[in-house]
């Protein structure tokens, strides 16, 4: 099971609409080496890579060992747009992501800012995730923007269910051969 930091780099696009390399530069002028964040995406929802996924970020004081997401923008004040939105949820098919916490549940801060409330991005990861079980089979299935992922073991199920985001009431029964698209192993 990946998990995730979201965050925000509370420059409005207005003022910015290309952050990255500004946000590289800052990072690097603090003595991190490099950007903080392993994903970054752009208001465009062009997605630029940081740290490579697996190793330690710089963006959350003691959750660095999580993927760090900064989504280009100040939601304080302004929403994402829906370009990121939608790599947003292709960066959580793609790299697994089960769980998703806004960086100010680690820090005084309101990022990823008061427009991302907890409840958004609980629904953000719902709604990339649907349950199917093949008739007849005891294996369950997580459907993520279409495609299917195996969830490898019990326990990564109850980790699921546990965050919220799955329950047994929420598998739907399916009547053909579930193809097997990926694995979410916990």
């Amino acid at each position: 099971m990946n998990e995730a930091i979201l965050h925000h780099t509370a420059v409005s696009r207005k003022k910015n609409n290309n952050q990255f390399d500004a946000v590289k530069r800052y990072h690097i002028s603090k003595g991190w080496g490099d950007i903080g964040y392993h994903i970054f995406i752009e208001p465009n929802g062009d997605r630029k890579y940081g740290r490579k996924i697996g190793t330690i970020g710089a963006h959350a004081i003691g959750q660095n060992h999580k993927i760090g997401i900064c989504l280009a923008g100040h939601f304080d004040i302004e929403h994402p747009t829906e370009k990121q939105l939608e790599d947003l949820k292709k960066t959580i098919v793609e790299f697994n992501i089960t769980k998703i916490d806004p960086h100010r549940k680690y820090a005084n801060k309101t990022c990823p800012g008061k427009n991302i409330t907890d409840n958004f991005i609980k629904k953000l990861i719902n709604k990339t995730m649907k349950l199917i079980r093949e008739k007849g089979r005891r294996e369950t299935f997580a459907v993520i923007n279409g495609k299917n992922y195996y969830i490898r073991n019990v326990a990564t199920f109850e980790d699921l269910q546990s965050d919220g985001h799955i329950n047994w009431e929420d598998v739907e029964e399916v009547n053909y051969n579930i193809r097997i698209d990926g694995v979410i192993a916990g």
